[in-house]
């Protein structure tokens, strides 16, 4: 058996995904992390075409760390050209709706953009096709993670800290033109996207950045592809980059956006519970995506110790000029390497391992 592990080149965005094949090369199972792009979304549809005609036409899984445009903007395709088994994301409180729905808008300038209108199907609980899984669950954490039905020997771990503030709904109730939008216990999407366009763009952000400055990922969902007896010696062969750079391809982070910093945006302990949670599997990571486009906002060093591949997905010439350069630097200085997955196909990443 084997798995094919690739880091898409999509550029300001996020489509990663992991497919499994039986001894005689039959494509077997399929996971995907995120699926959206700031950049031109003509290679990221250029990609999901590929995914579609190199295998089945099924997802086991998807894992959505947020619900920012660059992160779910064509989720949506994959569920209507996929069979997909279960939508994995972080819980969908009416905070985090408000959040994502007003930043989208802000960086897209539409109100009803690709992105809000999936969180719309979300929220109203309409996609019926699949299974609906939200982080925590209690079942998730009994069982260790997530099992794919046809692979016992890998699990997916998925952690997202607990985000239950309330501050920008109780923000948008000071401000009149919301009134419509709180008298039912139920939230009317396409009432609250008539909101956001009559009140605009830059009304928008000054609500979003009084109470949460210019960015908010604290609730980004991390997820940690792990084969599932990390403390069995497996046989694998290393990878090795064209400067002699040696890796061990086999359990990988995915961060999405996650606020590693412990001081960004506040003094917080985000980091110190991320490598508690994944204290057992720590050690053997070997591929890390680095969260937030390499960002400095969400940069901790201890996310590169031991030394590991880093994966940065960003723009040829990033919108936010992303990766930052204290970002790289920390990567050298922790000895870790490092490569930039941008729009252009040739800077793909994938990685043959047998299991």
């Amino acid at each position: 058996m084997k798995m094919i592990r690739t880091f898409h080149p999509v550029g300001h965005g996020a489509f990663y995904t992991e497919r499994f094949y039986d001894g005689d090369d039959n494509n077997i199972a399929n996971v995907v992390f995120d699926c959206g792009t700031l950049s031109k979304a003509r290679q990221l549809n250029a990609e999901i075409k590929k995914l579609q005609k190199s295998g089945k036409k099924e997802i086991d899984a998807i894992f959505i760390s947020h619900f920012h445009t660059d992160h779910i903007s064509k989720v949506d395709d994959l569920l209507s050209k996929f069979k997909v088994d279960s939508v994995v994301i972080p819980v969908l409180t009416v905070e985090r709706l408000f959040e994502a729905m007003l930043y989208n808008y802000i960086h897209q300038g539409h109100a009803y953009c690709r992105a809000n209108k999936f969180l719309e199907r979300l929220y109203n609980n309409s996609l019926r096709e699949c299974q609906i899984i939200q982080i925590p669950n209690v079942d998730v954490v009994k069982n260790g993670g997530i099992l794919l039905k046809k692979i016992s020997l890998w699990r997916y771990i998925p952690f997202c800290i607990d985000d239950s503030r309330t501050k920008l709904i109780d923000r948008l109730k000071t401000d009149q033109n919301f009134d419509p939008i709180f008298h039912d216990d139920k939230i009317d999407i396409k009432r609250l996207v008539g909101v956001l366009r009559y009140i605009g763009v830059e009304r928008c952000k000054e609500l979003y950045e009084d109470v949460y400055g210019q960015k908010h990922n604290s609730y980004s969902m991390t997820v940690l592809s792990v084969i599932s007896d990390c403390k069995k010696d497996y046989l694998f062969k290393p990878y090795v980059l064209k400067n002699d750079y040696k890796f061990c391809p086999l359990n990988c982070l995915y961060t999405g956006d996650f606020e590693a910093s412990d001081f960004y945006p506040c003094k917080n302990d985000n980091f110190v519970r991320l490598r508690e949670f994944y204290s057992e599997y720590w050690d053997s990571i070997g591929i890390l995506q680095v969260p937030h486009h390499g960002s400095e906002h969400n940069l901790n060093c201890g996310l590169y110790t031991p030394p590991k591949l880093c994966i940065i997905s960003a723009g040829i010439k990033d919108r936010y000029g992303h990766p930052d350069q204290q970002t790289l630097k920390a990567i050298h200085r922790m000895g870790c390497q490092y490569r930039k997955v941008t729009e252009k196909p040739e800077t793909k990443m994938k990685f043959e391992i047998n299991i």
